[in-house]
Order: C-alpha cells, then sequence, then structure tokens
C-alpha cells in the first residue's frame, strides 16, 4: 500500500502511513480472505465510540478499500473477497470559503451586469464566467459556457 503511494507520488502518504499502521493494530494477524463486510462494520463503530471524527473514519475505510483493490490488481484476491465497506456520511460543510468582497462582486454582477475593476486580472476571469464586453466599457456579459448573457 505504501509502495504505491511512494510511486504515484501522493503527498498523503504520511496520513497513509498513519491509517496503516491503525488498521494493522487491528486486523494485523487476520487473512484478508476472512475480513468481512460485517467485521469492518464493527470496526468502524469501534472508531466511532473512541471518538474519531467521521471524516477520520473515512479515510481509514479508504485505505482498506484500496488495500483490497491492490490486491486484487496483483492476482492475490480475487474481486470475490472483496467486502462491501460502506462510508459514513460526511458533515463538512465548509463555512467562510471565499471571500465575501468575492461574493458581493459576483452578486453585484449578476444584478447588474458591471463588475468593478478589480476583476479584470486575467486569474479572475479564467475563474469566473464574467468576461468584459466588447460593447461598452465596464460592462459584462457571461461568457459562452452560460445559457444567457447580460450586457
Amino acid at each position: 500500500m505504501l509502495t504505491d503511494y511512494r510511486l504515484q507520488g501522493n503527498r498523503s502518504l504520511v496520513d497513509v502511513a498513519r491509517h496503516v499502521a491503525q488498521i494493522k493494530a487491528t486486523f494485523g494477524g487476520q487473512r484478508a480472505v476472512t475480513l468481512t463486510a460485517q467485521r469492518i462494520k464493527e470496526y468502524t463503530e469501534q472508531r466511532l465510540a473512541a471518538g474519531y471524527a467521521r471524516a477520520s473514519v473515512n479515510r481509514e475505510l479508504a485505505v482498506i478499500r484500496r488495500m483490497f483493490s491492490l490486491a486484487i490488481q496483483e492476482s492475490k484476491l480475487t474481486a470475490a473477497h472483496r467486502p462491501y465497506v460502506k462510508m459514513l456520511k460526511e458533515q463538512n460543510a465548509r463555512a467562510g470559503f471565499g471571500s465575501t468582497y468575492g461574493s458581493k462582486r459576483a452578486s453585484h454582477a449578476t444584478v447588474t451586469g458591471t463588475v468593478p475593476h478589480a476583476i479584470d486580472t486575467p486569474s479572475a476571469q479564467a475563474v469566473l464566467p464574467w468576461r468584459p464586453s466588447k460593447r461598452s466599457s465596464g460592462k459584462y456579459h457571461q461568457s459562452s459556457r452560460a445559457k444567457f448573457s447580460i450586457s
């Protein structure tokens, strides 16, 4: 598992190593073919009862899923031996994502069709669907990816 992450150049190698250590501590002496969906469900309940966040438990479950996928790719197991691993629902909606100024600019552009001059940077134009209008200065229209335009 860790070799695969190293070869792929994944930045999350340190986190995955921690998850693998936890999984080894729990399932270490057990053969993969004896690991059932029920046993994984019990493991999930234990981790939640120990106070771990749903997202943390999901990362560990993802490692288990990946381990089985790698074993199948390497012909060490068949797909019939892979247990169903049910992921948990996470409540990770970000609060305050983006800036207030940015959302005010987007709202202003949507309502009035004009955008403050600060948006004329190429990086902002690459992100937002609003482009400078050729018809008049200070007016913006929605790019061709959109269904309608304001000018």
